[in-house]
């Protein structure tokens, strides 16, 4: 598991398109079957990279801690954050 060991915490550092994400193991622990948690528990580095846009990530981590809803801002189109983009971190293919 890719602890972080600098701070001994229960979190997970994402680096998201050089953008760093500090997430909770439980969140993670509470969707099991995504590619985020996935990589959490085989990884043994931290920060783990992805190679995704880092504003959209942020949405999508909103969609995990607001069970399944998130909301957008006026600037983002329902398109630019679609189902594929939801699927992509959330979801093993």
């Amino acid at each position: 598991m890719a602890v972080n060991e600098a701070t001994s915490s229960q979190t997970v550092t994402f680096n998201v398109g050089g953008k760093h994400y500090e997430v909770s193991i439980s969140l993670l622990e509470g969707y099991p079957d995504t590619v985020l948690a996935e990589k959490a528990f085989m990884e043994t580095t931290s920060p783990i990279f992805l190679d995704r846009d880092p504003d959209r990530f942020a949405y999508c981590l909103d969609y995990m801690r607001d069970n399944g809803r998130v909301n957008l801002p006026e600037s983002v189109t329902k398109k630019g954050c679609s189902s594929r983009t939801w699927f992509l971190w959330l979801y093993r293919y």
